[in-house]
Formats: C-alpha cells, sequence, structure tokens
C-alpha cells in the first residue's frame, strides 16, 4: 500500500483494498470557499483550497462512500467539518453508510477570525465521530476510555504550509485513541501531511492522498525529516 499518492481520492481509493484500512482522520474541503488571510508581499501566502467553493452533496457523498470501502467493519473515522454545514455532512455520513457515534469539539486556546462586532470569535472547531458497522462483539472501543468529547490543545497561529492545517497534537489524541501500533490511517485529504506525520510519531502506518502536487512535495519532505518542522 503506498505511503503517499497524488491524485483525486475517489479515483485512487477505487484502486485501494476493500476492508484494508483500520482509521481515517481527515479534514476536507468544507465547501465555504475558505481563503487565509496571512499576507506576505501584500499578497495571500497560502492558495485557495480546491473544491471548496460550496458545499457538494454529490461529490461528498461519493468520496465518503469510496473511504467507507476502503475501511475495516469497526473502524473509526473523523471528520473535521464546519459548523455552517454539519447539518450536511451529518446526513451525508450516514448516507455513505456509516454509523455517528459522537460530535467532538476541539478547543483551540485561542480565537480565530470572524465578526468582532456582531458575532463571536471562534476558538473551537467540529470533528464528527463515526464508525463502519460491525456486527455484534465484532465493534471496536476506543483504546483510551473515558474521555471528554472535549478536546485540548492549541491550535496554530501562523499556518506554515497549508491554510486549514491542523497541530498534530489534536491528530494524534484521535489516532491513539482509536488504533495500535502498526495499524493504518488513511487521510484522503493530506493537505501538508499532518496527519501522516501524527501517524508516524506514534508508530501507525499512514495512507494519504493528496490532488495537489505542491503538497505532495511538502508531505515528502516532513516525513522524510520526522515532521520536525
Amino acid at each position: 500500500m503506498n505511503e503517499i499518492t497524488e491524485g483525486d481520492c475517489v479515483e485512487v481509493m477505487k484502486d485501494m483494498g476493500a476492508s484494508s484500512i483500520d482509521c481515517m482522520v481527515t479534514d476536507p474541503p468544507y465547501g465555504i470557499a475558505y481563503k487565509s488571510r496571512q499576507k506576505e508581499g501584500g499578497k495571500n501566502r497560502l492558495e485557495a483550497i480546491a473544491n471548496d467553493a460550496t458545499f457538494d452533496p454529490v461529490w461528498q457523498l461519493a468520496w465518503m462512500k469510496a473511504a467507507f470501502r476502503t475501511l475495516k467493519a469497526g473502524a473509526h473515522i473523523y471528520l473535521f467539518c464546519s459548523e455552517h454545514y454539519v447539518g450536511e455532512f451529518r446526513t451525508t455520513i450516514i448516507a455513505a453508510g456509516f454509523d455517528i457515534k459522537r460530535m467532538l469539539i476541539w478547543k483551540k486556546g485561542h480565537h480565530g477570525m470572524g465578526d468582532m462586532v456582531g458575532g463571536y470569535l471562534p476558538m473551537t472547531e467540529l470533528i464528527l465521530f463515526a464508525h463502519k458497522p460491525a456486527h455484534k462483539g465484532d465493534e471496536r472501543a476506543l483504546e483510551r476510555q473515558g474521555q471528554s468529547n472535549v478536546i485540548e490543545v492549541a491550535g496554530i497561529r501562523k499556518m506554515e504550509f497549508h491554510p486549514t492545517e491542523k497541530p498534530t497534537g489534536v491528530l494524534r489524541t484521535l489516532i491513539l485513541n482509536s488504533t495500535k501500533v502498526g495499524e493504518t490511517v488513511l487521510d484522503p485529504f493530506a493537505g501538508s501531511g499532518s496527519t501522516g506525520v501524527a501517524a508516524r510519531e506514534e508508530n501507525r502506518e499512514p495512507v494519504l492522498i493528496e490532488l495537489n502536487p505542491k503538497y505532495i512535495k511538502v508531505i515528502e519532505g516532513r516525513l522524510a525529516q520526522g515532521g520536525l518542522f
């Protein structure tokens, strides 16, 4: 199984073995046309995200169904999502065949950009926790049990590689909760490869798919150097 694959995740996952993946942790396009406000030389430092112009339920369902096929029965999935489309994400996950278990809240420790006059500044992000159904007795338990659904890990104040980059700390928490050493962790929207770095740090096997060749080079560089930058 390839550690890093460049291409459309729907097509790539079609060629992967069925029921071959132990866990999925991913941060798909939210459909909110997000653009980083970080500037350099008067221009945006980081480019816009592909497939993020609007929430496309047909496309979202297509990639989720492709992922469902690759996952083992009972496998856990963690899907970062926007509060703007959380209802649509829930509906689509269920339509793809997954069972939703809980909504997790990632508390970042500092607020992001928002309406400072008429609204509330965001300090949290939502993570949908679901699993692929399994026969009774074959369900997968959490490796570390009795935890709150609120995860407190400092967010990244200045993105280095990707406009929606996640800190490896929050990813390691999810990976440790839902996998054993040596198991596979799929991220079909790998971006700058933070899921892969987190998986490697915890002695899991990353399976990363990324559409943008620019980020493939970033991922290769981070993994080659142990992700320590």
